[in-house]
């Protein structure tokens, strides 16, 4: 009995002693994204590129943060372009020009007409499915923002060099996903159990400069 106590006290000290990568243990997803042009020149400006996984947990149990977004309108923009967020987060729509503007959607993600307003804080918009949503001016016809709604928080966006990284994530096999809204999107499935670290590259092809769209009216200018 005495030695089977003794054995068994010896291997917790074993394990205690001895440093295991826990299955709480989580990775980093890095990389870069390089924009292409039709005659396959660069770019020049890689940013602007959301790169996200695409499910992990089944995209549940993730709250979102208790803070707003904002995309304001801004000199005769949408500022910022492009707006990551993860699904049930605020977004406010402020207006930082001396002109009115306008903010709405026909997405079927998330349909939203906020009205003409003028300089000030403007309205929120809850959004709560993932998809794309796309942004409008009504007055403005060229302003064009994007809302990508997004299951769980494990994305970020490219920065001027096209380099990302994604940290504290879950070891599991994943789909990486390139989007951004002049092309078409990339995937590619990675394994983030055998190492801690990821490098994952993208080459993506502008295929236009702009998106045309309708008014809020679901009609032509």
């Amino acid at each position: 009995m005495r030695r089977l106590i003794y054995w068994g006290g010896f291997f917790l000290l074993l394990a205690a002693a001895v440093p295991v990568r826990s299955l709480a243990a989580t990775g980093e997803i890095s990389g870069r994204v390089t924009i292409l042009s039709q005659d396959n020149q660069p770019a020049g400006d890689d940013s602007g590129v959301v790169v996200f996984i695409r499910e992990i947990n089944r995209n549940r149990g993730f709250a979102p943060p208790k803070t707003s977004f904002t995309m304001a309108s801004e000199n005769m923009e949408f500022t910022p372009e492009i707006l990551p967020v993860l699904a049930g987060s605020t977004v406010a729509f402020p207006n930082r020009d001396t002109t009115i503007h306008n903010a709405f959607s026909l997405s079927k993600v998330k349909p939203f007409d906020l009205g003409s307003y003028g300089e000030g804080p403007g309205k929120k918009v809850v959004f709560k499915t993932p998809g794309v949503v796309n942004v409008n001016c009504n007055r403005h016809p060229r302003m064009a923002g994007y809302v990508m709604v997004l299951g769980n928080p494990y994305f970020t966006m490219t920065d001027e060099k096209g380099n990302f990284t994604l940290k504290d994530v879950p070891p599991g096999n994943y789909t990486l996903v390139c989007w951004f809204p002049y092309g078409f999107i990339q995937e590619k499935a990675i394994d983030l159990t055998k190492s801690a670290s990821i490098k994952v590259d993208f080459e993506l092809v502008k295929m236009r400069d702009e998106v045309t769209h309708k008014n809020k009216f679901g009609k032509d200018y």
